[in-house]
């Protein structure tokens, strides 16, 4: 799946994304994730690491998954936050 949105007071971000239902739970696992769009990341590549990071994470964690790889690491992003991508993808399952 692919969304692009306006993100209220930032920037445009287009996220997409492969989600892998598990029938047993109803979980969804994220087996492809990319960002892009109009914003800043500091240092440029961190975008790439928290990509990677994504990968193999349930969609109910994204959010906390983003956040840990932006502190672990002092990662900066500006435009939008994890806040905005969980409500994208988890939007877009509903």
């Amino acid at each position: 799946m692919k969304a692009i949105k306006k993100i209220p007071g930032g920037k445009m971000l287009a996220v997409e994304w492969k989600i892998r239902k598990d029938a047993s739970n109803h979980t969804g696992i994220i087996t492809f994730f990319e960002l892009s769009g109009d914003f800043f990341a500091y240092p440029e590549w961190c975008i790439e690491e928290i990509e990677r990071a994504v990968v193999g994470t349930k969609v109910s964690d994204l959010k906390e998954t983003i956040q840990k790889k932006l502190r672990a690491n002092n990662f900066e992003i500006v435009g939008f936050s994890a806040d905005d991508v969980q409500r994208i993808v988890a939007g877009d399952l509903a």
